[in-house]
């Protein structure tokens, strides 16, 4: 009989487990009307990569300082991914194609990756907001 694993934590096993990244980033300060204007090239940029099945973006989305009240501008605090890929190298080379990014929104020296294995995924597609 084969020997248990008496440790309660499970193993990673790739063929079972997609390892996928989270990547939060924040913009440079007062870019705000910048981002505005590129905000078109970064939804058709992310847009194709966000296919449930072949995607690379698994969820992309924004933290705020606080909940907006109606009517009131959102104050972005970081932006924040999910992106399936074999290693945060290959993550942030995902990062550096996005718009936002090559038109210096995004402030390289804030970007923090972290693995991340989803234990429960709603598969009723995806939703891009258009501009």
């Amino acid at each position: 009989m084969a020997e248990q694993d008496a440790s309660p934590l499970r193993k990673f096993e790739s063929s079972k487990m997609q390892l996928e990244w989270i990547v939060l980033v924040e913009d440079f300060p007062g870019k705000e009307l910048e981002r505005l204007d590129v905000r078109h090239k970064h939804v058709e940029h992310v847009e194709p990569r966000l296919d449930p099945e072949t995607g690379v973006y698994k969820m992309g989305g924004i933290f705020l300082h606080e909940a907006p009240k109606e009517g009131e501008a959102m104050k972005i605090r970081d932006v924040a991914s999910v992106i399936k890929a074999n290693s945060a190298e290959e993550a942030l080379e995902e990062v550096k194609l996005d718009p936002y990014y090559t038109h210096g929104i995004w402030d390289p020296s804030t970007i923090k990756i972290f693995p991340f294995i989803c234990a429960v995924r709603n598969p009723g597609g995806y939703h891009v907001r258009k501009p």
